[in-house]
């Protein structure tokens, strides 16, 4: 099988799972409510400098990539799809009220994963509707 065959093969979940995965591993390191985090860390520690500047520039850099592929992967389609999600979202919270019920740990945890879930479908949005759409989901082709 060619190199070009190999990408156009679908995304399996197990690929879905994973991008989830890391994308959570990054929110919580970012910022959870334990302040277990690497940026309380950064900002608190009185390690070196040099290794507290050099996890910041790491951190950021990985918000860069993952947001800026999210956000082109979401894309038009995406938003309102998130934006009907955060909708749907409001009328349970109206109805149900999940939300207002938990403690302020839990809710931001939940918000957390949210967030994630979001972030996720951007990554791997795009990759869908370019698959769904018979495209490769690299801009350019292998050689």
């Amino acid at each position: 099988m060619n190199s070009h065959a190999q990408v156009r093969k679908a995304l399996p979940w197990a690929g879905l799972l994973w991008r989830f995965v890391f994308v959570c591993l990054l929110v919580f390191a970012t910022y959870n409510p334990s302040w277990y985090t690497l940026t309380a860390w950064i900002l608190t520690s009185g390690d070196a400098v040099s290794a507290r500047v050099l996890v910041a520039f790491v951190l950021g850099v990985l918000w860069l990539i993952v947001l800026r592929f999210s956000i082109q992967g979401l894309g038009n389609f995406g938003g309102f799809l998130v934006l009907l999600a955060l909708v749907i979202i409001g009328l349970l919270e109206q109805k149900y009220r999940v939300l207002t019920s938990l403690d302020a740990f839990m809710l931001t945890n939940a918000l957390l994963v949210i967030f994630s879930a979001v972030v996720t479908t951007g990554l791997a949005l795009s990759y869908w509707i370019r698959q769904s759409t018979g495209q490769s989901p690299v801009v350019k082709h292998p050689p």
